[in-house]
């Protein structure tokens, strides 16, 4: 993420661990995960990482990085060897927000565990109080309650299978949610 950002929420854990949410300027919204200073563990390129909020589903990041790996100009995950940000959020105010969306999940969570991998397969976990982040998040994104249209996922589940080639013409984002 190269953009400029103006206001950040970040915390740090018992252990020293940085977690920090960030609006930047083309309106998308990132996490970014940072290891404790002085700590000699690095963070695993070949397995990416993972978080949870509270008791719901995890998100890998390993489809993230691996479409952001393509080269086709879409970033949705960058990696170092201390630190990893993602996006949360494309940020656009017009297109809404749904409930599904991990940032919404913040707002009105209790704690996020994020889990990264070590070199040598190994993986540690950390976890972060979400107790007062909401207003804090949302004071840092600029992000107007009053503004932003809460969308709900639309209930009926249509089954297709697209064959790769079908679909390479869709957008990257797309693709990946029909090929997975």
């Amino acid at each position: 993420m190269t953009d400029e950002v103006k206001s950040v929420a970040m915390t740090l854990n018992a252990d020293g661990y940085e977690l920090a949410i960030q609006r930047a300027s083309n309106g998308s919204v990132w996490l970014t995960f940072a290891l404790p200073d002085g700590l000699a563990e690095k963070i695993s390129r070949e397995v990416a990482p993972m978080y949870r909020i509270d008791s719901q589903e995890a998100v890998n990041l390993q489809g993230d990085q691996e479409l952001t790996e393509e080269g086709l100009g879409v970033v949705l995950y960058i990696w170092n060897p201390k630190w990893f940000t993602c996006i949360l959020w494309h940020g656009s105010d017009a297109e809404g927000i749904t409930e599904k969306n991990s940032l919404w999940k913040l707002f009105g969570g209790v704690k996020i565990v994020v889990r990264y991998y070590l070199s040598g397969g190994d993986y540690k976990e950390t976890e972060f109080s979400l107790n007062g982040a909401k207003t804090v998040i949302q004071d840092a994104i600029g992000y107007d309650e009053t503004k932003i249209i809460l969308r709900t996922p639309h209930l009926a589940k249509t089954t297709i299978n697209p064959s790769p080639e079908a679909c390479s013409a869709l957008p990257c984002w797309l693709r990946r949610l029909l090929l997975s």
